[in-house]
């Protein structure tokens, strides 16, 4: 409402936009912990694995008039993984030889190398899906999955030149590598 004539509207502070807890998907796949600022304190907030974006975390006692104060969660892309949902989405770079006559692959995953066959000549864009290597379930939602698009690149190592490096990283003794 606009104020009376000759009067002053008096300045009224805009509340504090609510904390947002922001985690990366690894924090959200296997729990951790994130430093947020409530008010004038800062807290410590351990979250648990398997949070997906838009769930809220309950903190007791912890908002500044003493009551309980819910954290919306986001997750945020990072270190080449996007989440949506419970799924991982990642790309990862495949010679173009490989995608042109298919074969075995090894993709690093976040949890570990993990194989998988490609046919010859898939449509682009290639994806995989690598089942329950997304987030870990929680309460009534189940674990995610990871999706792999599959990147044709010309600049990575032959099959040979790549066993060739393997072979000579394992069997080069440290004294003559330095």
């Amino acid at each position: 409402l606009p104020a009376p004539a000759g009067h002053a509207r008096p300045f009224v502070q805009p509340p504090a936009p609510a904390p947002l807890l922001t985690l990366t998907p690894m924090q959200a796949i296997s729990g951790g912990c994130v430093r947020i600022a409530v008010g004038a304190r800062t807290l410590l907030i351990h979250s648990p694995p398997g949070v997906r974006t838009g769930d809220r975390i309950r903190l007791k006692r912890a908002a500044p008039n003493g009551g309980d104060l819910l954290l919306p969660v986001l997750i945020r892309p990072a270190d080449g993984l996007s989440v949506l949902g419970g799924d991982l989405f990642m790309t990862w770079a495949v010679p173009q030889r490989m995608m042109d006559d298919g074969g075995r692959i090894e993709i690093m995953t976040h949890a570990g190398l993990r194989s998988s066959w490609l046919v010859p000549d898939m449509v682009e864009p290639v994806r995989l899906r690598l089942k329950g290597l997304g987030l870990p379930a929680r309460g009534s939602r189940p674990a995610g999955d990871l999706f792999v698009k599959l990147e044709a690149s010309a600049d990575l190592p032959s099959a040979a030149e790549d066993l060739l490096l393997r072979f000579t990283r394992v069997w080069t003794p440290q004294r003559i590598a330095a």
